[in-house]
């Protein structure tokens, strides 16, 4: 009965369009107007499951595991699907080490990436640096399902 219930709960959180399932992601908690205002200019989005979509490009929430727990993700890509941002939620995550990656320099290396492997990982920070490594591979592999939503 366990697994049953367990199972359900994950299949009510999954995106399924055009033949593809992707699991949903909530936004992190710092994905403000303001901050969607820096990347796209004037955009009006749609929130649609698992993101944002509009004609200037989508948004894609993911998720890692960090050193505290979850470290939610948004990836900004733009009409031509390019990475062109991403900040997380570290604010859970060790202050001093993990807590500064959630915004600026290491999420700017993520700019025009195709994979999160092509970014190093920050010493003293690893697990944290991962987690958002792996969740920027997580929203590549469901940005059409995403875009698919709108």
């Amino acid at each position: 009965g366990m697994k049953t219930a367990i199972q359900a709960a994950f299949d009510a959180y999954t995106l399924a369009t055009g033949g593809r399932v992707a699991e949903v992601y909530e936004a992190p908690a710092n994905l403000t107007d303001d901050v969607l205002a820096q990347y796209y200019t004037g955009a009006s989005f749609t929130d649609v499951a698992g993101g944002k979509v509009s004609d200037a490009g989508t948004v894609v929430y993911a998720s890692g595991t960090g050193m505290m727990g979850p470290v939610p993700v948004a990836v900004f890509f733009d009409a031509g699907d390019s990475i062109i941002g991403a900040i997380a939620d570290t604010s859970a995550e060790t202050p001093g080490y993990g807590q500064p990656l959630g915004e600026g320099e290491f999420m700017d290396s993520f700019i025009g990436v195709s994979s999160g492997s092509e970014v190093d990982g920050v010493s003293g920070a690893t697990i944290t640096s991962d987690a958002i490594k792996g969740a920027v591979d997580i929203a590549i592999a469901n940005l059409q399902t995403v875009k698919e939503a709108g």
